[in-house]
């Protein structure tokens, strides 16, 4: 399997867009991250949902986490909300591991394993002249490796059977 074969379309946010506009992305598709694309349009991120839970949390939140018992649960929804509206391009850099996940359409299944694994990534945006960009989406890659695999132990079966 190559990258360009397991890539397909997928949303994308652009960095100005809102933190409440990444999540509604995420949460109505179901989806385990979503891409931000620069001012040009060109990918520039990769989240992950806990990515984007954490660029809801003002800094001093990150670094001592017992604050969030301090305050009411008023206080506590109205941080959250305020955080909401935060454009996504202005709260990357409060992310020290946010990069982006890019490999050839060339690349085989292993590579783009490793540089998911690597990056802590469920996607992997594939740059192929042919195809343009597009995505590989972790749950989507695994289930063709699984359904590799049940096809290889099909074929050994039926050489096994001969």
């Amino acid at each position: 399997m190559i990258a360009r074969d397991l890539a397909h379309g997928f949303p994308a946010v652009r960095c100005d867009a809102k933190l409440t506009d990444v999540l509604a992305v995420m949460v109505r598709g179901n989806l385990p991250g979503v891409v931000i694309l620069d001012s040009f349009g060109r990918p520039q991120a990769t989240l992950s949902l806990p990515d984007v839970l954490d660029l809801l949390l003002p800094w001093p939140f990150r670094e001592s986490p017992s604050l969030a018992r301090v305050f009411p649960e008023e206080t506590g929804d109205r941080i959250l909300t305020e955080g909401l509206q935060r454009p996504i391009g202005d709260l990357l850099s409060a992310l020290p591991l946010v990069g982006h996940c890019c490999v050839d359409g060339q690349a085989t299944a292993l590579e783009v394993v490793v540089a998911m694994a690597r990056q802590r990534s469920p996607l992997a945006t594939v740059f192929d002249a042919r195809a343009g960009a597009n995505v590989i989406c972790a749950h989507r890659l695994l289930a063709r490796l699984m359904h590799a695999r049940d096809e290889g132990f099909r074929g050994l079966e039926a050489e096994c059977g001969s």
